[in-house]
């Protein structure tokens, strides 16, 4: 099992082999942006799973699946706590970090694609909108986790 470390840097050339651990640099961006987008994106979840699931599954309901994990807590607890850290701090501006095993970043960004397509789809039935400031901050942050996993050797589709 290949355990190289892997983070997209478009100055060097990698091989195709699939990485075991990758990880991704997020965009720079003003903590309030990223708190923002959590907070935004965590409504989107707990839409989606009501609506997925009739309403069976309470808000913070974990899933056995590790993508969904990934997606709907632990990426956004990791960019929460990084963000409120730096608003402590007084930083101006973050590039949150988050180390993932390769395979599942890969599903949880096909995943995470589609969902922001059916989110898109659903915004006039209801479904929380995006809120236009933050569409450049969710473009970049798509571009990077792309440029990772295609730098990896994974193949994530069509932009």
């Amino acid at each position: 099992m290949d355990q190289r470390v892997l983070t997209a840097d478009r100055s060097r050339r990698h091989d195709t082999r699939h990485v075991d651990e990758l990880t991704f640099r997020l965009p720079p961006a003003p903590p309030d942006d990223y708190l923002h987008l959590v907070k935004w994106w965590r409504d989107a979840s707990t839409f989606t799973r009501s609506v997925a699931t009739l309403g069976a599954l309470g808000k913070g309901t974990r899933s056995r699946d590790p993508a969904l994990n990934l997606l709907d807590f632990d990426a956004p607890e990791k960019v929460e706590k990084e963000a409120r850290r730096a608003l402590e701090e007084g930083k101006k501006e973050i590039a949150p970090v988050i180390r993932v095993d390769g395979k599942l970043a890969a599903d949880a960004r096909k995943r995470g694609r589609e969902r922001l397509k059916w989110l898109e789809e659903m915004a006039e039935q209801g479904a929380p909108a995006l809120h236009r400031e933050l569409r450049p901050l969710v473009a970049a942050s798509n571009a990077v986790g792309d440029e990772t996993l295609r730098a990896a050797g994974y193949d994530v589709g069509p932009s």
